[in-house]
């Protein structure tokens, strides 16, 4: 059971929200943001291993290892952000990384998605989370000794990563994606002052869950399914 104490009542956590860009629905600004923090359940520090040479290169590049590290190629498998805006934005995984495209000259330009937004997780998180079996996980890769040359483009080192090499440093995922747990309950406990609890305040949570609900059916691919406690 993880728990994480958060104020119900900011601004952030509004139905409606915008940033300079775009107007958002759905409580899109707190599904983010929880979502983010939910999905740290499952971490997201895998290694791979260099077949001829045996060098482990982590996939994640803080002290925490728990966030993709931001040179790896993870666009969204199944994406979301028609459920938030009818303004479409780039995906990638909500843990980290992005979405690169390879130009014809061999440089590299990084889609830049909105801070914090509901985003589809990768085939690379499924699988960590046990949602996505071996054969459905596709070939990315990893940027290194990235220099930046200015207007969004960068010229890099592409490594290739392979869940062959994953498996090779990390071992199978255990349990598989045939017997991992895909039903969950989220619980949302307010506390308050006085006894009885502020409507607002609970209609306002259960409407986020909701929304934290629908956002995991939707970038899972309905492979998980996440319950709201009443």
């Amino acid at each position: 059971m993880a728990v994480r104490p958060i104020w119900v009542g900011m601004s952030r956590f509004d139905e409606v929200v915008a940033d300079r860009s775009r107007e958002y629905g759905g409580h899109a600004f707190a599904v983010g943001l929880l979502a983010h923090e939910l999905t740290h359940r499952w971490g997201m520090g895998l290694e791979q291993m260099e077949p001829a040479s045996g060098e482990r290169w982590p996939l994640s590049s803080d002290a925490c290892q728990c966030h993709w590290s931001a040179g790896l190629h993870l666009p969204a498998a199944f994406p979301v952000a028609s459920l938030f805006t009818s303004q479409p934005y780039p995906e990638s995984s909500l843990m980290g990384g992005h979405s690169y495209r390879e130009e014809a000259d061999g440089t590299f330009t990084r889609e830049e998605k909105p801070y914090l937004t509901p985003a589809g997780f990768s085939w690379l998180d499924l699988y960590a989370m046990g949602l996505a079996r071996p054969e459905e996980v596709p070939d990315t890769f990893l940027l290194a000794d990235i220099e930046s040359l200015g207007d969004g483009r960068l010229a890099a080192r592409k490594v290739p990563v392979t869940l062959e090499r994953i498996v090779a440093a990390m071992g199978p995922r255990n349990p598989s994606a045939s017997e991992a747990q895909r039903e969950f309950k989220l619980s949302i406990y307010l506390m308050h002052r006085g006894k009885e609890p502020d409507a607002a305040a609970v209609q306002r949570a259960e409407s986020i869950a909701r929304s934290l609900a629908a956002f995991f059916d939707a970038a899972t691919g309905s492979r998980l399914k996440l319950t709201p406690a009443h």
